[in-house]
């Protein structure tokens, strides 16, 4: 019995330590259940919008999308360049959406809409042919081992299994049925979109049938859906259309040369774009701010939803300084007159005409006219745009330029700019004159030489410029430094620089060599740069160096663009943003003694000075019978066609009224018959020109006419 009873003891004993270490087992849960709630309560009350925030920024992500492009109008408020509004089929691609997800989306889309298959290339084929799972498998399975192995026995790469794949496809030239061409063109839009930007599969043509299909399978297709395209639409007018530039559609995307600088800049690859002029000059402006959508993104990443946080802002609208009316009337003046002097039989090698319109005073460009004639088979076409892009040797125009520079350099002044009017005669070359017989005058003024357009004088004042050294016959010497200083003076007044205008792709012409290839100055061609001989200039620059002389000595940066405006989301005008103020590029450093000098002779080249023997050989006398006062300078340089034949090129530059400038005009002519400076039309072409755009002046700015 008492074996028993200690028995019963120990078991006791150890019934006594069981509950014991439960309840120690039970405390440290209960310490750590209370740890845990605490620590989630800090979590929830503390921390809790923070993690939340964390938890939605991995949910809800923005996406942006092109809005309205901003209009051009012309100085009376026609659009010249607008957006014609259309429906289209967009997709926004997901994150981590696949291939096979995507065609699958393509197939069922292409069920609902028409597209024009388009010229599919063999990896175009080979991709849209893989997206599908049975086809890759199928594939898979016909490949050779070595496009699967190594020569080891090794697996190869994925990346370099699924390049193989697709050469291996490629290779197969599968053939596709027209159901297949067009689920193929979709599948191709909708690979080009990156993760969670939009492009659109169809923009034209997009029937109310189409529109409702998709709508009502939007549920079947993830990221699809109908939104608001815009196609650029340019004014059908060629006089002026060149002048707005291009802009790239949806499907042709950035431009391959921009593509990095435009993406660093937030476009998407398949944004519209302006390549060229207008369009590309003021694309800040024109592109407005995009619309701003939120997307909600399920767990795996599947869109759920899409609302707009902000609506974007059309882009803003530029008002041009030109008349479209008036560009169009004297773009048809330089080509009807081109076409008469040719047809006359005195141009054959004619390549085109060109004239600017232009307000002295502020540089606004009123109109910029251009034509190009094909010389081989005579057809004329429309380019204003030669007028920035297209430089001629320009003649005697440019010699009111030439007298400034002397007058600035001291070589002659005001009171005492009487030079000999003596041929030049330099060493194994013919005698140097004018078109006048050597030895009609003995001696001219400044005034006089311009009037009678005496080569003689600007060379004589090359001459004293230059500080030369002169043997009739025998030799002559100037600084070395002679073509550095005449140009620098045409420089001032625009002549060989780029004249700073509003849109892209100006040029400054071409500059003759100084020196020969054994390092001597040029001398022959020094004297002919001084009367327009040798280097060549732009038609604008031609304009921006007599306005120079008109506003007296401000050279104006010439504009087509005179205001900014906003465009309210309805399609109303806003407000002005932007006003282009007149810009002086730089102030000649001349006294208004020289400037009237030079004034007195372009005037006196219309209206003579009252001497008769000189007034007899003034070029512009068929100008004298506007009803305002006009000043002008005609020129005639020997140039050569295109073709390599020897021509003679015409320019006028002119500006009116005198005693106030509110209009100066540059025209240019080439290709004239070089048969003899006599076998010409009575009234040289660009004064012809001239008159009939003085009148159209007249017409469409009676104000500042009067």
């Amino acid at each position: 019995m008492k074996n028993n009873k200690h028995l019963n003891n120990n078991q006791v004993q150890d019934k006594s330590r069981i509950p014991f270490r439960l309840n120690l087992l039970f405390f440290i849960v209960f310490i750590l259940f209370a740890i845990l709630v605490l620590k989630l309560g800090d979590v929830q009350l503390q921390h809790g919008k923070e993690h939340q925030s964390e938890i939605d920024q991995t949910k809800l992500l923005s996406i942006t999308t092109p809005v309205q492009r901003g209009l051009i109008y012309d100085s009376r408020g026609n659009v010249l360049a607008g957006n014609q509004a259309t429906n289209a089929i967009t997709y926004t691609r997901g994150l981590s959406v696949t291939k096979s997800e995507m065609y699958k989306i393509a197939v069922k889309l292409a069920g609902f809409i028409d597209v024009e298959p388009e010229n599919l290339s063999k990896w175009d084929r080979a991709d849209y042919y893989l997206a599908n799972d049975a086809n890759n498998k199928s594939i898979k399975a016909q490949m050779p081992k070595n496009l699967l192995l190594d020569s080891k026995g090794n697996s190869l790469s994925s990346d370099q299994i699924e390049k193989n794949l697709m050469q291996f496809t490629m290779d197969k030239e599968i053939t596709f049925s027209k159901e297949q061409e067009k689920e193929a063109t979709i599948f191709k839009s909708m690979e080009s979109a990156y993760q969670l930007s939009t492009v659109y599969i169809k923009y034209s043509g997009l029937t109310d049938h189409e529109i409702a299909k998709v709508n009502e399978h939007l549920l079947e297709l993830p990221g699809i859906s109908v939104g608001p395209y815009w196609i650029r639409e340019n004014t059908t007018n060629p006089t002026i259309a060149g002048v707005l530039g291009n802009v790239t559609s949806n499907k042709q995307g950035l431009p391959a040369e921009q593509i990095n600088s435009l993406l660093a800049q937030g476009y998407a690859r398949n944004d519209s774009v302006g390549t060229s002029y207008l369009e590309q000059g003021y694309e800040d402006v024109l592109k407005g701010s995009k619309k701003v959508s939120q997307i909600e993104l399920s767990t795996n990443n599947k869109i759920l939803s899409q609302k707009t946080i902000y609506p974007g802002q059309m882009g803003g609208s530029l008002n041009l300084t030109i008349n479209s009316q008036f560009q169009n009337d004297v773009s048809y003046v330089v080509k009807s007159v081109l076409e008469s002097t040719v047809a006359g039989g005195y141009a054959g090698k004619n390549d085109g005409a060109y004239a600017v319109v232009m307000n002295p005073k502020t540089g606004a460009i009123y109109a910029m006219a251009g034509v190009d004639r094909d010389i081989k088979t005579g057809e004329v076409t429309y380019n204003p745009l030669g007028v920035i892009n297209k430089a001629y040797v320009m003649g005697s125009a440019v010699k009111g330029a030439m007298v400034m520079g002397g007058l600035m350099s001291g070589a002659i002044t005001t009171t005492d700019n009487s030079l000999p009017d003596s041929a030049v005669r330099l060493p194994g070359t013919r005698s140097k004159g004018s078109v006048y017989p050597e030895g009609t005058f003995s001696s001219l003024t400044a005034a006089q030489a311009l009037e009678v357009s005496s080569n003689i004088y600007m060379m004589r004042l090359a001459m004293k410029e230059s500080n030369a050294e002169y043997v009739p016959n025998v030799s002559m010497t100037a600084d070395k430094n002679s073509f550095d200083r005449l140009r620098m003076y045409f420089n001032e007044f625009g002549l060989g620089v780029k004249t700073g205008i509003d849109l892209p792709g100006e040029i400054t012409g071409l500059v003759g060599s100084s020196f020969n290839e054994q390092g001597s100055l040029l001398t022959g061609s020094l004297l002919d740069l001084s009367y327009g001989n040798y280097d060549s200039y732009t038609t604008l620059q031609m304009a921006q160096y007599i306005s120079t002389i008109a506003n007296n000595g401000y050279r104006m940066k010439p504009y087509i663009v005179q205001s900014i405006q906003q465009i309210e989301n309805d399609g109303s005008k806003g407000p002005i943003v932007y006003n282009n103020a007149p810009k002086v590029l730089n102030r000649v450093n001349a006294t208004q003694g020289d400037f009237d000098l030079v004034k007195t002779g372009l005037h006196n080249v219309v209206y003579g000075s009252g001497n008769n023997r000189v007034d007899g050989w003034r070029t512009g006398l068929a100008m004298a019978k506007l009803p305002f006062e006009v000043a002008a300078k005609t020129g005639t340089s020997e140039s050569v066609s295109v073709d390599g034949q020897p021509v003679l090129n015409e320019s006028l530059v002119t500006f009116a009224p005198v005693k106030d400038p509110q209009i100066a005009i540059a025209i240019v002519f080439p290709g004239l018959n070089n048969v003899s400076y006599q076998n010409l039309p009575t009234v040289p072409v660009p004064i012809q020109m001239a008159n009939q755009i003085y009148a159209l002046y007249s017409k469409y700015y009676p104000d500042d006419a009067n």
